[in-house]
Order: structure tokens, then C-alpha cells, then sequence
């Protein structure tokens, strides 16, 4: 079981370099889909949030990592 896990985690860890930044984007993608579902926003404003959260956590997590390397 231990082998296992281990695979699918070196399996992942291919694709998800930082776990924090993957799991905020997902939180943010589905907190705009549930309103936009729930018709409190426009899609075109869905588009527009979804356009500048991604870019403002982007923008954080690579002056994180600036940070972190020097």
C-alpha cells in the first residue's frame, strides 16, 4: 500500500509543482462556477473574475517562490 501511494504521488507531483497554488486555483474555479450557477454573477463578470484571480494568485506564488529561492 505504501508502494502504492508513493507512485501516485510522484505520479502527481509530475504535473502539481505547489500544492497550495493548485488547490487555491480549484477553490477559486469552483467558488465562481457555484455563483454563476446560482445566477449572482454575470458570466461575462465570471470571466473577468476568474481572469484576475488566477492572475493575482499567479503574481503572489511566483514572488513567493522569488522570495523563497534567494
Amino acid at each position: 500500500m505504501k508502494l502504492l501511494r508513493s507512485a501516485i504521488e510522484e505520479l502527481v507531483g509530475l504535473f502539481v509543482d505547489d500544492w497550495l497554488f493548485a488547490t487555491l486555483t480549484v477553490v477559486w474555479i469552483g467558488a465562481l462556477a457555484a455563483l454563476t450557477q446560482m445566477h449572482l454573477v454575470t458570466p461575462s463578470l465570471t470571466a473577468a473574475l476568474l481572469f484576475g484571480g488566477i492572475a493575482a494568485l499567479l503574481l503572489i506564488f511566483v514572488a513567493r517562490k522569488s522570495r523563497l529561492s534567494r
